[in-house]
């Protein structure tokens, strides 16, 4: 079987770059011959047996119409020499989209009108494709990743029920035996890279939008503590995201000594056991794959109500800052948190020795191998009518 993935760019650190790599990897493994078609390519992409990338030049300067160039090149070079094609960004014409974002529709409309989300281009082209992809009719059959998701598409589009196919949660293996492998030694060694104290309550945030992701109400949260929890309270940042968005703000409240900067990192895994809690209060997040990799780890969690895996935090025993957002509530909860950080931390162990995170890229890769099984059946049987007449 062959099998053509579509993605706007790759980079080694996003979450749907790793999502679209764990399944191809996959299939692999299950015999198909893989194709990535994608515009841009920022990080080497792995040499494996069976797989291809072919990358489509752009020449278009906005993000829409890069969109739409990207979208007729794919379907000029893949369709029909592919058995299945999927979408990992918003793509018309797919058997399969990926649904890694929430409604643009729905978050467009919180933040604009009817009229300009009608008038304005990026706003026009970007809730079209939505709307094709999602309205009642269209042939694409939707992967999504959280109920609630589901839920706003079928509210704003009326998206046959019958098209969805909720994937669980998918995390690297790598995760797999990091709390069966820990010590002590490993939590101290982690810190001390960073100057961070045995004793130090630890933070973490990860993620590469930090602005979408909600560091700035982190940075708020800390600079609300009391001078005693202040002063003993570190946050440690991952993420390739861009320091000078939120270093104003780092600066105001006086806390360079308490916000450190990591980089991006390919080693969140050890990172994340060595911190006593993640810190994720995205404005908007499809699901948060971050959130079911710490709690693999045994490392509670707070984050918002935006967040798709929210359903996991509250299941986990952790916080969540309820829709709509409450500065008051988010403090209070992270002082709770801080204060009380062991019996978090037992809870989320409780939870990791009863969940499994790891089931998402043999999840998708059974759906795809049904329809393309489906699809090759009645392609037969049409073709038997047509040679007895039946």
């Amino acid at each position: 079987m062959k099998i053509a993935f579509a993605l706007f760019k790759y980079f080694s650190f996003g979450g749907l770059q790793l999502d679209t790599m764990r399944s191809i990897r996959e299939l692999l493994a299950r015999g198909w011959q893989v194709t990535l078609f994608t515009g841009e390519i920022e990080s080497e992409l792995p040499e494996l047996p069976g797989f291809s990338v072919r990358q489509i030049p752009l020449k278009s300067r906005t993000n829409h119409a890069r969109a739409l160039e990207f979208e007729r090149a794919f379907h000029a070079l893949a369709d029909g020499k592919f058995d299945v094609t999927v979408a990992m960004n918003r793509i018309t014409g797919c058997d399969f989209y990926f649904a890694a974002d929430d409604c643009i529709l729905d978050h467009f409309l919180q933040k604009r009108s009817r009229l300009t989300v009608a008038l304005l281009p990026r706003y026009r082209i970007f809730t079209r494709i939505e709307r094709e992809l999602f309205s009642p009719g269209s042939p694409t059959q939707i992967l999504c990743i959280t109920e609630r998701q589901k839920e706003t598409f079928q509210r704003r589009y009326g998206t046959e029920e019958s098209r969805f196919h909720l994937l669980p949660s998918g995390i690297p293996e790598k995760y797999r035996t990091v709390r069966a492998n820990w010590t002590e030694k490993k939590r101290l060694d982690a810190r001390r890279e960073f100057g961070i104290g045995e004793n130090d309550f630890l933070a973490i945030f990860i993620g590469s939008d930090f602005l979408r992701k909600g560091l700035d109400r982190t940075i708020r949260i800390l600079a609300s503590l009391p001078e005693d929890e202040r002063r003993t309270t570190k946050l440690l940042v991952a993420g390739s995201g861009r320091q000078n968005q939120v270093l104003p703000l780092i600066r105001r409240y006086g806390l360079n000594g308490n916000v450190l900067f990591a980089g991006p990192r390919n080693d969140t895994e050890v990172l994340l056991p060595a911190a006593d809690l993640l810190v994720l209060l995205s404005y908007n997040e499809a699901a948060g794959s971050v959130i079911a990799e710490s709690l693999c780890c045994g490392v509670p969690v707070l984050c918002s109500g935006s967040c798709g895996f929210s359903s996991l935090v509250r299941e986990a025993g952790s916080e969540v800052v309820p829709d709509p957002w409450s500065d008051e509530t988010a403090r209070a909860l992270f002082r709770k948190m801080r204060n009380d950080s062991g019996e978090y931390r037992r809870k989320a162990n409780e939870y990791a020795d009863r969940t499994d995170f790891f089931r998402r890229a043999a999840c998708m890769a059974d759906i795809l191998e049904k329809f393309a099984s489906g699809r090759k059946n009645a392609l037969q049987e049409s073709a038997e009518k047509g040679r007895t007449g039946k």
